[in-house]
This record gives C-alpha cells, sequence and structure tokens, in this order.
C-alpha cells in the first residue's frame, strides 16, 4: 500500500469514522419511520379506494338499468306514434294544404339523390361543423324507391319531429340519432342536418339494427355500431313497427353514443385521468372450463369508428396472462364483484369490477395505482425532503473534513509531482502523433501503473488509425457496387445518388438492365437496411447479390424474384437486421412502370399535367424478417410527358437540423412541383436541399434516392391504366 493512501486513510479514519456512524444512524430511522408510514398510507388508501370503487359500480349498473327501461320505454312510445299515423287516416287539412307543412318544417323536399362526389363520402363531416335543426326531421329514400311510392307514409309521419323532439328531451344524454325506416325504402332521420346525406350504398334496411328489429317482438338493442354520417361509434335500440293485424311495416330506433353511456360511471376527480372505463361480459360461445371476457363497451371508443359497412368486432379483454387475472376471469363467470391488483398497458392498476347488470353486462375500472397511492406518495417525498436536508448538513460536514485531509496529504505528497509531470510530456507526444511514446515509472504505486497503461495507449491507436483507414477501404469498395451511371433509355432519364452518414452504410440503389426482362425494359432498385455500419453495408452487399443473382431466373416476375430473395435474406440475417425494398420495372416501349415493395416508404408520382403527386404504395412486409412473408405486384401505370418518379429512403424526409425539427415529406413535396431540368439535376436539387437544411447538425441516417423522369412519350399511350 503507497505512503500517500496510508496517510489518506488514517486521516480520514478519525475524522470522518464518528461523522459518518452518527450520519448513517440518523438515515436509517428516517428511511425506517418513512417506509413505515408510507405503506400503512398505502394500504389505507387502496382500501378505501376499493371499497369507494364498488359502490360507484353498484351505483352505476343501477343507474344503467334505469336508463335501460328508460330508452325501452321511449323507443316503445316512439313506435306507438308512429303505428298511430301510419295506420290512421292523415287529417284533411294536412293533405290538402301541403305548403304550409313545408313551410312550417314538417318534411323537407323530395329525399336527395346522390349526384356528387362528396355525398359518396357521407359521414367524414364533423358533427360540431353541422347546423342542426332540432324542429324538423329529413327524409331520404332508398336507391331505386320512387318518391310517388311512399308519398302517403311522408305525409303520415310528417309531423313526427314533435314526437321525436320531447323524446329527446325526456331521454338521458347522448342521443345521437332517431329516425323511423319503412320497409318501402321511406327513411325519417331526427334531428335534420343540413348538407350532410348517407353514403350513395347506404341503404337502411339492410343494417343490423333493422334486421334484428324485423325478427323481434320487442325492443333490441344493437351495437356497438359505426354511425354512417358522423363516423361515431353508437348502441342502437330499436324496435319493430307492425300494422293492425301484426304484419311487420317497419322499423323506429334511437341512437345514443358510447361515451355517454360510460360517462355515467362518474369517477372522483383524482381518478378521472388515464383511467378506464368498460363495460365487459363473460363470452357465452367460450370454453366454460377457459372464458373469454369480452369488451362491449369502452371509454377509448371516442374517436370516429371505421367503415360503417363493417360491422365492429368485440375485442378481448387484454390479458396480463397471469393468476391475477384469472381468478379475476372466475369471479366474473360467477358474477362477483371484486378487486385485482394487475399491469394495463404495461401501467400497475387497480381492476375493480362489479356484479352483473342489465344483460349480464358487468361494469369494470382500470384505475391508475399511482393515482390510488398520491397522498402517500406525496408523504414519501415530504420525509425524503427532510431526509434530504438532515444529509446536506452532513455532507457539508463530511465535505471539510475531506478538503481538509486532501490539503494535508498534498503537502505529504510532492514527490509524487515528477512522475505525473513525465506522463503529460509523454502525452504531448502522443498527441502530436508519436505513438512510439512511452513513460519509465518505478514508484511501485499506483502511478506505475499508470504509466503501464499510458505504454499501452500508443500502440493501440497506431492499430486504430489503421483500422480507420480499412473502413475507408471498405466504403470505397461500396461505393464502387453502385452504378456508375444510369442507362440511356428513349423516353426515360434515370438518375440516382447514395450518401453514407458512416465510411460505410445500409442504403442501396442499382439499374438492372438485362435482357431477361424484356426488350426495352431496366430494373430500378432502391434499399434501405436498418441501422448503418459495416453489419449493414455486409448486409446490403448480400442482398445485391441475390437479387441480381434471382433477376435472371424470374425477370418480370417481381413476386417470385422477392418471395426468392426474401427467403436468401431470412437465412442470411439476424433477428435484429431486416431492410426494406422497392424494385421497379421501367418499360421504354410503353412509357409504363410496374413495381413491388417490401416495407419500403412509397415512392412519389409527380404528375406534370396537373401538379399533383400520387404516392405509389407498399406492396409487402419487411425483407429478411419473416421467411413467410408475402408480397404482391403493382402496376403497371403509364407515365406522360414531363412526370418524374422518385424513389427515396427516410434518411431524406427524417434528416433533421440543429434544433431538432424535420425536413418532412412537404419540402420534398415543393421541390417536385417547382424543380425543373433533368433528372440529374432534380436529383441534385433534392440532395442540396436537405445539406442546406441540416446545416451543422450530424446527419445520422444514409440518404439515397432514384430520381425517374419521362422524357417525349411520342403518343405510346393514350391514358393510364385503370
Amino acid at each position: 500500500m503507497t505512503i500517500r493512501r496510508r496517510l489518506l486513510l488514517l486521516l480520514l479514519g478519525m475524522t470522518l469514522t464518528p461523522l459518518l456512524a452518527v450520519s448513517t444512524f440518523h438515515q436509517i430511522t428516517i428511511r425506517v419511520a418513512r417506509l413505515r408510514l408510507t405503506d400503512r398510507i398505502r394500504a389505507t388508501l387502496v382500501s378505501n379506494a376499493e371499497l369507494q370503487l364498488q359502490q360507484l359500480l353498484e351505483s352505476s349498473n343501477a343507474i344503467f338499468a334505469r336508463e335501460a327501461q328508460l330508452m325501452d320505454a321511449l323507443v316503445r312510445r316512439q313506435a306507438r306514434e308512429a303505428e298511430l299515423r301510419l295506420f290512421h287516416e292523415p287529417d284533411d287539412r294536412t293533405s290538402d294544404d301541403e305548403t304550409t307543412d313545408r313551410d312550417s318544417g314538417a318534411y323537407e323536399d323530395p329525399p336527395f339523390k346522390v349526384e356528387s362526389e362528396r355525398s359518396a363520402v357521407g359521414g367524414t363531416e364533423d358533427a360540431g361543423q353541422r347546423r342542426t335543426d332540432y324542429g324538423r326531421q329529413t327524409l331520404f329514400l332508398a336507391e331505386g324507391v320512387r318518391e310517388s311510392a311512399v308519398t302517403t307514409d311522408m305525409k303520415r309521419l310528417h309531423d313526427m319531429a314533435a314526437v321525436y323532439e320531447e323524446i329527446h328531451r325526456l331521454g338521458p344524454a347522448g342521443i345521437l340519432w332517431q329516425y323511423t325506416s319503412l320497409e318501402s325504402g321511406l327513411h325519417m332521420s331526427y334531428p335534420a342536418s343540413e348538407g350532410q346525406r348517407p353514403p350513395q350504398t347506404y341503404d337502411s334496411r339492410q343494417r343490423p339494427w333493422y334486421l334484428r328489429a324485423q325478427a323481434a317482438n320487442n325492443v333490441v338493442r344493437v351495437g356497438p355500431l359505426v354511425d354512417a354520417l358522423t363516423g361515431r361509434r353508437i348502441i342502437t335500440i330499436a324496435a319493430p313497427l307492425r300494422r293492425p293485424d301484426g304484419s311487420f311495416v317497419g322499423v323506429t330506433a334511437i341512437d345514443r353514443t358510447i361515451p355517454n353511456i360510460l360517462a355515467d360511471i362518474r369517477l372522483p376527480e383524482r381518478w378521472t385521468v388515464g383511467t378506464e372505463r368498460m363495460l365487459v361480459a363473460v363470452d357465452p360461445r367460450s370454453d366454460p372450463c377457459e372464458p373469454r371476457v369480452i369488451v362491449v363497451l369502452q371509454s377509448r371508443y371516442t374517436n370516429p369508428g371505421s367503415d360503417w359497412r363493417q360491422p365492429i368486432q368485440y375485442e378481448e379483454l387484454p390479458s396480463t396472462e397471469g393468476p391475477q387475472f384469472r381468478m379475476m376471469t372466475a369471479d366474473l363467470q360467477a358474477g362477483r364483484a371484486g378487486t385485482r391488483q394487475m399491469d394495463y398497458r404495461g401501467r400497475s392498476c387497480l381492476w375493480v369490477y362489479g356484479s352483473p347488470g342489465v344483460e349480464r353486462i358487468i361494469p369494470l375500472l382500470i384505475v391508475p395505482y399511482d393515482a390510488v397511492i398520491e397522498p402517500a406518495t406525496a408523504t414519501s417525498r415530504v420525509l425524503l425532503q427532510e431526509s434530504v436536508f438532515w444529509l446536506r448538513g452532513a455532507g457539508v460536514v463530511v465535505l471539510l473534513a475531506i478538503v481538509t485531509t486532501a490539503f494535508l496529504a498534498a503537502v505529504r505528497a510532492r514527490s509524487l509531482t515528477r512522475p505525473i509531470s513525465d506522463l503529460a510530456q509523454a502525452g504531448a507526444r502522443l498527441a502530436e502523433g508519436d505513438y512510439s511514446a512511452h513513460v519509465h515509472i518505478a514508484t511501485g504505486d499506483e502511478l506505475t501503473r499508470l504509466g503501464a497503461v499510458f505504454n499501452e495507449v500508443g500502440p493501440k491507436l497506431r492499430d486504430r488509425e489503421k483500422m480507420k483507414k480499412s473502413l475507408e477501404l471498405a466504403g470505397a469498395i461500396q461505393q464502387s457496387l453502385l452504378p456508375g451511371q444510369a442507362p440511356r433509355l428513349k423516353h426515360f432519364e434515370l438518375a440516382g445518388q447514395c450518401l453514407y452518414c458512416d465510411e460505410t452504410g445500409g442504403d442501396y440503389y442499382d439499374f438492372i438492365d438485362t435482357a431477361d426482362l424484356g426488350p426495352g425494359k431496366v430494373g430500378i432498385v432502391l434499399g434501405d437496411v436498418s441501422g448503418h455500419g459495416i453489419g449493414a453495408a455486409l448486409l446490403m452487399t448480400a442482398a445485391r447479390s441475390s437479387l441480381r443473382a434471382n433477376t435472371r431466373h424470374y425477370g418480370t416476375d417481381l413476386v417470385g424474384l422477392f418471395d426468392k430473395t426474401n427467403r436468401d435474406l431470412v437465412r442470411d440475417t439476424g433477428d435484429d437486421k431486416f431492410l426494406t425494398l422497392f424494385y421497379g420495372v421501367v418499360g421504354d416501349q410503353d412509357c409504363s412502370l410496374t413495381w413491388v415493395s417490401g416495407g419500403h416508404d412509397p415512392a412519389l408520382w409527380y404528375h406534370a399535367d396537373s401538379g399533383t403527386i400520387e404516392e405509389l404504395p407498399n406492396t409487402g412486409m419487411l425483407m429478411g424478417m419473416f421467411e413467410e412473408a408475402t408480397f404482391e405486384q403493382a402496376g403497371p401505370v403509364l407515365l406522360k410527358t414531363g412526370d418524374v418518379v422518385v424513389v427515396g429512403t427516410d434518411g431524406i424526409w427524417e434528416a433533421h437540423d440543429a434544433g431538432g425539427n424535420l425536413f418532412g415529406k412537404e419540402r420534398l413535396y415543393e421541390i417536385l412541383r417547382t424543380a425543373h431540368g433533368s433528372a440529374e439535376e432534380i436529383c441534385q436539387t433534392i440532395l442540396q436541399a436537405v445539406r442546406d437544411f441540416v446545416g451543422s447538425a450530424p446527419r445520422e441516417d444514409d440518404v439515397t434516392l432514384i430520381v425517374l423522369k419521362t422524357l417525349a412519350t411520342d403518343g405510346v399511350f393514350t391514358s393510364r391504366p385503370v
């Protein structure tokens, strides 16, 4: 042991031992007290929360039951009013004074007919932007139904708006639409919504709520569904309409939005953030030994739904696959309320579930555990701050002792300065490139060891310099694998370039001109390997070799080419490497482009005649990960004079400046709209724009692109293919 170490240990032991003992004892005492108090508070909070949430769910069950009864009664009332009007003669004054009815808003002009693209979109307009009239109803006719065939029913039901308005006022929150649909093809909807029409293919007689009610004798509930007008997720309560002889004539129904249904579960404000509200049920079709729990409604249904024509599939309750979840499933199956602590979407939560309510539906709350124990956490923070205060005081004393000890040790350690000076001089020589610089220190302590380590640095730096040169050589070899120049075509110009952020990279582009593709056909290839550096470069080289070899066998069969290349790469790569790949075949004779894309970002097609930009979509999965991956061939598309197709890697639009702002695709779109000149000039314009945007910020990804520009087509085509 060195004299310096012995001196330091002696002095530190004499001064710091009593201080550290007292400070440690104090900190242990405070920590134990803090943990005990926090644990007790946490246990009390969790117990109170479980009790409060269980009571909340029981009261919510009662509210659900009352609202279900109310909605049933309102739908029956709506059905009764509609039947009274349909099967009793209308007032003579109504028949004679049609103008008064129309002017007062009783019913509108004849139902609309789809005549524009906007009407065919139906349901995309935001509900908050509609002009809604709660004093009127809107009439629609199914496709192929004439107004003259339903005029009598229209007149009989012209005053239903008053009934709808009263039911809407008496009903619970969240009523979206009220409507009556007849088997004759007449559909009456309330409230009236100006400027909004159902999709062109919409026929209320084919909707699930209509078909269910048609086969029932009482009120039915159907959902969740996607509303065709607003795209919101809804529950529909419907009842059949029947003639006096009992035969079916139509359906009347009320739509209620899902968020308003779940709003009846009113949580304390401190638990609202992050809490999931759900209504779940045990799937009766599942195995009784392994029951499946499905989510009937959930609070995440606040965004617009999917296609209204497709039924919403019930989701299975996310499982943590643990004993707690299995015990909860058993409770749900047996109709028992309870509480479990389990993870939900990577976060510890309290799962509180009530007893079955209407139609065996069970309310479920998933409350973040952090929100429940927040008071205990706050208490722990206060105690921790108090502990830190005392620790700082002890730290100041210890620091003073250390400073004093260090000063005394420094006075006695001047003999150590000479070896350090020798190390500094040798380090200066090493910094100037003298890798043979070394020192000889024989003090027998740490400085001797430090000198030995220093003497090892020079040779290692020399080896690192050699490695750097090897990497530069590898980069030059990789650049040589890229095309030296683009093929010359009659109707197209081709250009491409690749910029690596390291000596080597994982981006790759190629032009394949082979007779196997047919006369006048050229293959354009662009790939992006995950990551960059040596590993990515090796995978890129393997992909290039496999693709070129397989092209000779598959020719224009792009799907077969990608299947074979993908299998080759899966066998050659590990689980942490993959690549995206775009392969297009340019037809010089007919100005066409056919492509297949394995997980690559869409290529951009600039239409010179309209100034618009179209994306050529991805047609398959990532390459090199799954042997069973599938791919599809797209195209051909026919290019017109001046059209430009750009295929690039994400290193373009994901490039960022010193402030972290992304280059983005909008800048690339603007360049395509304004850039003129040859394909090579457009390529250089894009690359220079990326360089200017990045500025002094380091580039973290490779940048590669191919530009294809159409020259005069000489009338080789007349229109784009369908």
